[in-house]
């Protein structure tokens, strides 16, 4: 017991020291909803219907302020950058980081995650659209620009020699 004990709280160290930009967001299997802490990332906030506290990994809970659409720009495989907006997210401003929830994004939007040893791309499959994600430690991320201007373009990434620049096509089957 004392044993899984130190590990956890090795792991809450870990996650503490990550590194990332302020308007990252999390992607975050265990989370129930989309989550935010900066309120300039929103177009609206509407007040809740209802209390609504968000507990963290560590037990401890924090109160979600409102619920909104979040509109941001961010690096797009096809198209170079796109502007997305994300409805029914919560505005959490007592949060450290942004999260994306999973379930949120599978459920609202047929978001598909796939996530392998060389890179990990978000797919809006409805429109095709595939957003890369940034691995920062044991966690991965969306970088995400409130300007649009602020957002660099989406370029192939290059391999290391005798790596190899294959990215995943289908979850199971082929490479491109």
């Amino acid at each position: 017991m004392a044993e899984c004990i130190s590990q956890c709280e090795e792991e809450v160290v870990n996650v503490s020291g990550v590194s990332v930009r302020s308007t990252s967001m999390m992607i975050d299997s265990g989370a129930g909803k989309t989550c935010c802490h900066q309120q300039f990332l929103f177009d609206e906030i509407k007040p809740l219907d209802r209390h609504i506290k968000i507990v963290m990994a560590d037990g401890t809970s924090v109160p979600a302020r409102g619920v909104g659409r979040i509109k941001y720009t961010c690096k797009e495989v096809n198209n170079g950058k796109k502007t997305v907006c994300v409805d029914g997210v919560l505005y959490v401003p007592d949060l450290k980081f942004n999260l994306f929830s999973v379930a949120h994004l599978v459920d609202q939007y047929c978001i598909e995650f796939l996530i392998g040893p060389g890179a990990a791309h978000m797919t809006a499959t409805r429109r095709g659209d595939r957003y890369p994600l940034v691995r920062r430690g044991r966690f991965w991320y969306l970088d995400i620009y409130r300007d649009a201007n602020d957002c660099p373009i989406y370029s192939q990434p290059r391999a290391l020699p005798g790596q190899s620049t294959r990215q995943p096509q289908h979850h199971r089957l082929a490479w491109w």
